[in-house]
């Protein structure tokens, strides 16, 4: 956010500012991202975490998670970590037991 404002300099009045005005620039794609960190937590499960990135370019609304392309899951920002993991547990689980003879 900027706040714009004119200050009018005289040599007899000395300066006078105007009203100022509030801008916000547009918000673009972040910049700056990491790859996310996987710890195993057991054969069927997995902890996913990431960080901010670097240059947000606005406020982050949502995270979108994928795997091998394919999108599991599309949220709000603000997750429970025992609900993240609790997907990732189910969405593993669904995974395992497709590939199994």
């Amino acid at each position: 956010m900027y706040v714009f404002m004119i200050l009018y300099l005289s040599v007899a009045a000395g300066c006078t500012p105007s009203s100022s005005v509030l801008a916000r620039t547009l918000s673009d794609s972040p910049s700056g991202l990491a790859a996310p960190l996987l710890r195993v937590i057991s054969s069927v499960s997995i902890e996913i975490s990431w960080s901010q990135p670097t240059d947000p370019n606005g406020v982050i609304t949502s995270y979108e998670l994928y795997r091998n392309g394919e999108l599991l899951y599309s949220g709000e920002y603000i997750i429970s970590y025992h609900l993240l993991l609790l997907l990732l547990l189910l969405l593993l689980v669904k995974f395992s037991n497709k590939y199994r003879p």
